[in-house]
C-alpha cells in the first residue's frame, strides 16, 4: 500500500499529547550515521516504542525514512523510521507540539527502535491529495474548503515560526471525514523567528516544480510556503504544473524569469488566487502595505471572503486612499468598497458618473482617476447609461478583475467571474428554461462578455475575439434552435466544461420504507461514453429511456441537426470524433 493512500484530519484528533511531551530523548551518539537504506528495519509483529505493533511496510521510502503501518489499542497509525540522523530540528519538534488545529497533523511520539530514530504519526485511511490531481477546477466549494483549511493550517505553522518547506499534493491529507485538508510531514521544515522573518537555508531537499524561486538560493519565509500552495491548486486544478518535465536548473531559470502559465480554462478567481500566490518579486515582502507583494495569509482570507484584493503588480495609483465619499446613505472610506457598493447600487451610482459629482470628489486625491472618469462621460456616444458606468468602473480600477454587473446574483449564481457566468448560462439552458433572468438576457444582449475583456485584458487578448464571436453568433441567430446552440457554444468558452449533462427528470423509487430519488443527471465527457449507454439502454429494452436519450441528443429531428447542446459540444470538444455517433 503506497503511502500516498493516507490523508490528514480536518477534525481535531485525539492527539497523545502526554506521549509526546514524554517523548524519549533521542541520543545522536547511539545513532549510525551510516545505515543500509536497502535492509528492512522492522517486520510485522515487532512492537516499536513498547506498544506500536508493526503491520505491513507502507510501500514508499524517501531515502531518508521508511514508513510502517502500526496500530496500538485498535487504532492504527504510521511509524517514520529514519534511516540517518532525523533531518527535523528540535525547535521545530518543540513548536509543533504546541500547535493545536485541525489542519496540521501531529506527531505523537519520539523514540529510537533499533538503534534508528523513530516517530509516530497519525494514520489517515482517505489518501492525500494526489487524488484530486486535475479535478478540483470545477467545483468552486471544494477549492474555498482546500484553500481555507491550508490557509489557516500555514497560518498556525508561520505563528509557531515554523517553515513548512516542502508544501505539495502529497503531503497535504484528507480527513477521515472526507472534509478536510491536513498539512503532515515537517521532516525538512525550519524554525525562523519573528525578529528574522526568513531564513537561509541549504535549498538541495526541495521539490522544485512546488518551490518558489527565492528558494533555490536558499531564502525561505513564509511567502515560500504561499508559492508552494499556489502551485498546489494550479496541479489540482490543471492536472500538471508548467514544470513538470523540466530538470531542477530549468525550472530555477524559467520560474525567475516569467510568470506562471496558468490555462485558460482555469477560473479567473482561481487564477487571480494562484496569480497572488505565486507573485516572483518578493523585495516588499516585510511591507505588508505595499500592494505588489505576493499572497500571504490576510490577502487569501481577503479572497476566500469575495473582498476586493489587488492581484499583483498592481499600477501606481490603482488602489489609493481617498477621501470618505457618501454614497447610497453609506460612508466608504476605500476606492475598492465603492466600486462593489456601486456594482450593487447600479442606477444610484449611474447618477453619480454621469453628473460628474464623482469625479470631482475624486479631483484632488486621485486626480488619474478622476480623469478617467471624465474621459469615460465624455467618450460615450453611442454608449447607453449602463455600458458608461460599467466601463467607469474598471477605468477606475484597472487591477480589477471581478465581473460586475447590477450585483451578483442570476439564477441563484454568485457571479464573480465569467466562469461563474458561464454556469449560470449553462444551467439556465439545461434546464430547458432558456432565459430566465432578465440581468443574463441583457448581459448577451449589450456584449457586456466582451466588453469585459477589452477593458481587463484588451482587445487583443485571444479571449476576445472569441466570446465576441460567440455573441455576434447569438446576435444573428434565424430561429430558437441557433439561438440555444450559440449559447452553448458561449457557455463552453466561458466556462471550460468539456461535459455534456443528460438532465432526466427525477423519479421517487421505494427502497424499503423510504422514498429515494435517482440521479437525475448523467455526464458525458467522450463521445465514446455516449456510444456505451445507448448501447447500454438498447441491451436493457428499455424503449421509453432509449426514446428519451434519443430525443436528447436531437439523432432524429427533422431539420437534420442535432440538440443544440449536443451540437455545441461536439463543435467545441468532439468535431473529428462526430462521425462516429
Amino acid at each position: 500500500m503506497a503511502v500516498n493512500s493516507f490523508v490528514g484530519n480536518s477534525a481535531p484528533t485525539e492527539i497523545n499529547r502526554a506521549g509526546y511531551s514524554a517523548k524519549t530523548e533521542i541520543n545522536r551518539s547511539n545513532v549510525s550515521a551510516s545505515i543500509d537504506k536497502n535492509r528492512e528495519f522492522a517486520a510485522p509483529g515487532e512492537v516499536i516504542l513498547d506498544k506500536y505493533e508493526i503491520m505491513d511496510k507502507l510501500g514508499v521510502e524517501s531515502g531518508e525514512s521508511i514508513l510502517y503501518l502500526c496500530k496500538s489499542e485498535d487504532k492504527r497509525y504510521v511509524a517514520k523510521i529514519y534511516c540517518d540522523t532525523p533531518p527535523t530540528d528540535e525547535t521545530v519538534l518543540e513548536r509543533l507540539g504546541r500547535i493545536d488545529s485541525p489542519y496540521v497533523a501531529q506527531i505523537i511520539e519520539r523514540g529510537v527502535f533499533k538503534g534508528l530514530p523513530v516517530e509516530i504519526t497519525e494514520f489517515f485511511q482517505n489518501g492525500s491529495l494526489l487524488k484530486l490531481k486535475g479535478r478540483i477546477n470545477d467545483n468552486p466549494a471544494m477549492i474555498k474548503r482546500i484553500v481555507s483549511d491550508l490557509n489557516e493550517g500555514l497560518h498556525s505553522l508561520h505563528e509557531a515560526g515554523i517553515i513548512h518547506k516542502d508544501l505539495k499534493p502529497s503531503n497535504i491529507m484528507i480527513s477521515d471525514d472526507g472534509k478536510d485538508a491536513v498539512i503532515i510531514d515537517f521532516g525538512i521544515s525550519l524554525y525562523v523567528s519573528k525578529e528574522e522573518r526568513a531564513v537561509n537555508a541549504s535549498s538541495d531537499d526541495l521539490t522544485p516544480e512546488f518551490s518558489a524561486p527565492e528558494t533555490f538560493d536558499g531564502i525561505f519565509w513564509e511567502g515560500s510556503d504561499y508559492y508552494s500552495l499556489g502551485m498546489t491548486l494550479l496541479w489540482l486544478a490543471a492536472g500538471e504544473t508548467p514544470y513538470e518535465d523540466d530538470s531542477r536548473e530549468e525550472i530555477k531559470k524559467k520560474a525567475l524569469l516569467y510568470d506562471i502559465r496558468i490555462p485558460q480554462n482555469i477560473s479567473n478567481s482561481l487564477a487571480g488566487l494562484i496569480k497572488g500566490l505565486t507573485y516572483l518579486d518578493i523585495k516588499n515582502r516585510n511591507n505588508r502595505d505595499d500592494l505588489n507583494n505576493r499572497w500571504t495569509y490576510e490577502e487569501v482570507k481577503k479572497w476566500l471572503k469575495g473582498m476586493p484584493n489587488p492581484v499583483p503588480p498592481v499600477r501606481e495609483g490603482a488602489y489609493t486612499k481617498f477621501p470618505r465619499f457618501v454614497f447610497n446613505e453609506k460612508e466608504y472610506t476605500s476606492l475598492e468598497h465603492l466600486i462593489l457598493g456601486m456594482n450593487r447600487y447600479w442606477e444610484k451610482a449611474k447618477e453619480i458618473v454621469l453628473d460628474g459629482s464623482l469625479a470631482k470628489h475624486l479631483h484632488m486625491s486621485n486626480p488619474d482617476i478622476s480623469k478617467a472618469l471624465e474621459d469615460t462621460v465624455r467618450d460615450s456616444k453611442g454608449k447607453d447609461d449602463d455600458m458608461i458606468l460599467f466601463t467607469a468602473l474598471y477605468k477606475m480600477n484597472p487591477g480589477m478583475k471581478w465581473f460586475l454587473w447590477k450585483g451578483h446574483t442570476i439564477n441563484g449564481h454568485i457571479i464573480r467571474d465569467l466562469y461563474a457566468l458561464g454556469m449560470a448560462l449553462m444551467d439556465a439552458f439545461r434546464d430547458g428554461g432558456g432565459f430566465r433572468s432578465p440581468t443574463l438576457t441583457e448581459i448577451i444582449e449589450k456584449s457586456v462578455i466582451s466588453e469585459y475583456i477589452a477593458l481587463t485584458l484588451g482587445t487583443g487578448a485571444p479571449e476576445y475575439s472569441a466570446l465576441k464571436s460567440c455573441e455576434d453568433r447569438i446576435a444573428t441567430a434565424q430561429n430558437e434552435w441557433e439561438l440555444q446552440y450559440g449559447m452553448f457554444i458561449l457557455a463552453y468558452q466561458l466556462t471550460g466544461d468539456k461535459t455534456i449533462v443528460y438532465r432526466r427528470k427525477i423519479r421517487p423509487r421505494r427502497d424499503g420504507d423510504e422514498l429515494t430519488a435517482i440521479p437525475s443527471d448523467i455526464v458525458f465527457r467522450t463521445t465514446m461514453d455516449i456510444i456505451r449507454y445507448l448501447q447500454h439502454v438498447a441491451d436493457s429494452e428499455n424503449e421509453n429511456e432509449f426514446d428519451r436519450f434519443v430525443d436528447f441528443l436531437g439523432l432524429e429531428n427533422e431539420n437534420g441537426k442535432f440538440d443544440p447542446q449536443f451540437q455545441a459540444w461536439i463543435f467545441k470538444y468532439n468535431s473529428t470524433k462526430a462521425a462516429n455517433i
